[in-house]
């Protein structure tokens, strides 16, 4: 009363009001603008429209850019085990894939296995007859010999032919790379696994060499394992396989070996792999089908891309060989291999 009566009454009601004033016009603004809103669509429908906007851009993420750099080049070498009289060409081929203006071409194929070891190339091949064997020779610099072209076959020119010893059924080459070599064959006592090395394979001899050598195999076991052993594709990396370990091969048989995406991106990109070689750079990727070697390049977000090189194969290819060339070791390996076998009309694929 006597506030009322001293005339303080109308600022004390301002004073209180002000808070709660502003309270209220702060929620009459929150309900205004909730109000003007339009209505959101269903959690289904939105869940939809954020699909739908994710596969838009899928594709475009899934082209290589226009200026990709297809740095590295691959030399391997394939077998075909589909029978003699259903082939098109020997049992054995070397396809050289090299970087090009445009990306990336096949600059030569190759009858028999080309492989390259400190600056030289050896080929191995079979020799004819009902039981053939490996054969290697070292590659001279120069023209190719006559009569040696893409589909000509037959064994290394310079190569020694010996008769294969009795009750041998034949050699089959499973993985070549740098100096050596790994065979099967069949005999009397049955089925055995060598590895050798090149000039071994050139002279016409088969010194063996424990698989320890070219695999981190705990100890004791190469000893165990006799001719019990074998080399396998896991993985994607070359895999030496005894009864009692699997150990992935050394840079002694193969200087770079492994994927450089995970498996799972592969088959997303080729649900038909088998296998896959993935270059020093990380810039592209080589991945083997049932029918075809297809190249794929590797994009900055670590995601396989489009194909950009498709080479059409005889079903039953299984790889025996596969080795990278880098900086200028790729101009080298084109000036030799598409010099000597390589194709006259520079077509990028077969």
């Amino acid at each position: 009363m006597r506030e009322l009566e001293a005339g303080r009454a109308a600022d004390a009601a301002r004073r209180r009001f002000t808070p709660v004033a502003m309270l209220l016009a702060g929620m009459a603004v929150v309900f205004a603008f909730l109000w003007m809103q339009p209505s959101a669509p269903p959690l289904a429908e939105r869940g939809h429209e954020e699909t739908a906007a994710a596969g838009d851009a899928a594709p475009a993420e899934s082209e290589p850019a226009a200026d990709h750099e297809f740095a590295d080049g691959l030399l391997i070498g394939l077998r075909s085990d589909v029978p003699p009289q259903e082939r098109t060409g020997g049992r054995y081929r070397t396809l050289w894939i090299a970087p090009d203006v445009d990306g990336l071409r096949l600059a030569a194929a190759v009858d028999g296995i080309v492989v390259p070891y400190r600056l030289d190339f050896w080929l191995v091949d079979e020799t004819a007859g009902e039981t053939p064997r490996l054969a290697a020779e070292k590659l001279p610099y120069g023209d190719a010999p006559p009569g040696r072209t893409e589909t000509s076959g037959g064994v290394p020119g310079g190569a020694e032919r010996k008769a294969a010893p009795a009750g041998e059924t034949g050699e089959v080459l499973e993985f070549a790379g740098q100096s050596y070599v790994v065979l099967t064959r069949m005999s009397g006592s049955g089925r055995e696994t060598l590895l050798t090395s090149l000039s071994s394979l050139a002279s016409g001899e088969r010194r063996r060499i424990p698989p320890d050598e070219i695999a981190p195999l705990p100890e004791g076991e190469a000893e165990r394992a006799g001719n019990g052993w074998s080399v396998s594709r896991r993985e994607g990396r070359w895999t030496v396989v005894t009864p009692g370990a699997d150990a992935p091969v050394n840079t002694r048989a193969s200087a770079h070996d492994g994927l450089c995406v995970p498996w799972t991106a592969v088959l997303e990109a080729e649900p038909d792999a088998v296998d896959a070689f993935c270059s020093p750079g990380g810039n592209w990727m080589a991945v083997l089908t049932d029918d075809a070697l297809v190249a794929l390049p590797v994009l900055g977000d670590g995601t396989p891309g489009r194909r950009a090189l498709e080479v059409p194969l005889d079903g039953w290819t299984k790889p025996v060989m596969a080795e990278w060339a880098t900086n200028g070791y790729v101009a080298k390996w084109t000036a030799f291999l598409a010099g000597r076998f390589g194709r006259a009309d520079g077509e990028p694929g077969l």
